[in-house]
């Protein structure tokens, strides 16, 4: 098991703090394709939370399975998991919601390989909107933010969660605390390793929250910050606490980059397939499964697409 490190739009690392720090796992939210491209440079693997502020999803999440399929395209294997919203108990999201668009996200992204996972849950009401999001949706994990754990214990909130989520693994995209309730910033660093002991021994992933005071909201400053780096580019101590626990560690190698045109289609590129003049040959494409490009027919103005779902070929051709 291993701790990741949150990062964000706004405070992405460049490739020195990543050279230093090491981590095994980046997560972050997104807002455009291109911070994905900056995150994927950075050779890591990826949780990405998908949630409204990806522009390709829009407020009504009427985009989400295109954002997911670019997800898919422009994440070159990095991308390991996806939980779908950040904190929905809080924003008031309601459960079903939650659950339903997990099974829309799944149709687009297990064909890719791409786990995906509940909205994290954070509020004081959490265990039984758990309870609630996964009677109606089937998702390879639950994302849970444990925030209150430094005086609750991580072991403690890990237990209460495992009750709710039974056979679903267990997920922490965010797992961190400020200033305030560490006690200190030597606190901090001990409560860190404490945290990477902790989730080890329960066999359950986690992130860091976070790599600098930057990726927290405004308001997570100064005694309420909670980044290995402060606002000013000093470094706390909990950061050299990070770094220790991955000096000289190989981790796993990421998949190189595609040297083809692979990606995954979904309903939205295959509308787009027949808006530019392509039109499939069979009546194979009818299924809702996504398909993924296997090969060029290089002999003129074909394409086939790849249902893995029902393991068929189906040739597009240019009108």
């Amino acid at each position: 098991m291993s701790l990741g490190l949150c990062v964000s739009p706004e405070a992405t690392p460049g490739a020195d703090v990543i050279a230093e720090l090491n981590p095994p796992r980046l997560r972050s939210i997104l807002r455009t394709d291109w911070h994905l491209d900056r995150l994927v440079d950075l050779g890591r693997q990826l949780t990405i939370t998908i949630n409204t502020e990806y522009d390709r999803v829009g407020s009504d999440w009427a985009g989400l399975e295109q954002a997911c399929e670019e997800i898919a395209n422009r994440g070159q294997g990095l991308v390991v998991r996806c939980p779908i919203g950040n904190e929905g108990d809080i924003w008031g999201q309601s459960a079903k919601m939650m659950a339903d668009l997990v099974e829309r996200a799944r149709s687009v992204l297990q064909p890719a390989g791409i786990l995906v996972g509940t909205t994290s849950v954070a509020s004081e009401a959490w265990v039984a909107y758990l309870r609630r999001m996964l009677a109606s949706c089937y998702p390879d994990f639950a994302d849970f933010h444990p925030y209150g754990w430094a005086r609750e214990g991580l072991s403690a909130k890990l237990l209460s969660a495992q009750a709710v989520c039974g056979d679903v693994p267990i997920y922490c995209s965010e797992v961190g605390v400020h200033l305030h309730d560490a006690g200190g910033e030597e606190e901090q660093a001990d409560l860190l390793r404490r945290a990477a002991s902790v989730l080890e021994a329960w066999g359950v992933e986690g992130d860091w929250f976070a790599w600098h005071d930057a990726v927290g909201a405004p308001g997570e400053r100064g005694e309420f910050a909670f980044g290995l780096m402060a606002e000013d580019g000093r470094k706390r101590p909990a950061w050299y606490a990070y770094r220790d626990l991955y000096t000289g560690v190989e981790h796993p190698t990421p998949p190189p980059p595609s040297t083809s045109d692979s990606f995954v289609i979904g309903d939205g590129l295959r509308s787009k397939l027949r808006e530019l003049g392509w039109t499939p040959q069979s009546n194979e494409h009818v299924t809702d499964a996504p398909l993924v490009w296997a090969q060029t027919d290089d002999g003129v103005d074909g394409v086939i697409f790849w249902d893995k779902a029902n393991g068929t070929a189906v040739p597009y051709r240019r009108a």
